[in-house]
């Protein structure tokens, strides 16, 4: 069990429930909360 951020979390539901492209997903985030997000991967 990792631990994640509400706003990481949503992402991750969003992701799987809409079955949007990750990468489509990655290109919209900001380079900054890109690390973030690599981070909890």
């Amino acid at each position: 069990t990792w631990q994640c951020r509400p706003v990481v979390d949503l992402l991750l539901e969003q992701i799987f429930t809409k079955g949007t492209d990750i990468e489509q997903v990655l290109f919209v985030i900001a380079p900054e909360q890109l690390d973030l997000f690599l981070s909890y991967l």
